[in-house]
């Protein structure tokens, strides 16, 4: 095994153990991101009230290393569209 000094970004696992820690339940079905600016995001049937899918876009990505590479910053803005086939709220 190779180590490199680039960091890799795994965002279909980081995304579902967001959304699953933050609802205290296993809720993601699946995490597709297809491009570097979307994810589409599938739930597990009944898990939430108001949700079966949701479509993330990723915006103004900007990131920075410092002089001696061993310090990044990195920032985007991040705009959630939620799909429903709910008649409840």
């Amino acid at each position: 095994l190779q180590h490199t000094l680039q960091v890799v970004e795994d965002k279909e696992f980081n995304v579902a153990s967001l959304i699953d820690n933050a609802l205290g339940v296993r809720a993601v079905q699946s995490v597709k991101c297809a491009k570097a600016d979307r994810c589409s995001i599938q739930f597990v049937q009944g898990v939430t009230r108001n949700a079966e899918q949701i479509e993330l876009f990723y915006n103004s990505r900007e990131s920075e290393t410092s002089a001696d590479a061993r310090t990044f910053a990195f920032s985007e803005y991040l705009r959630q569209v939620t799909y429903s086939l709910s008649t409840t709220m």
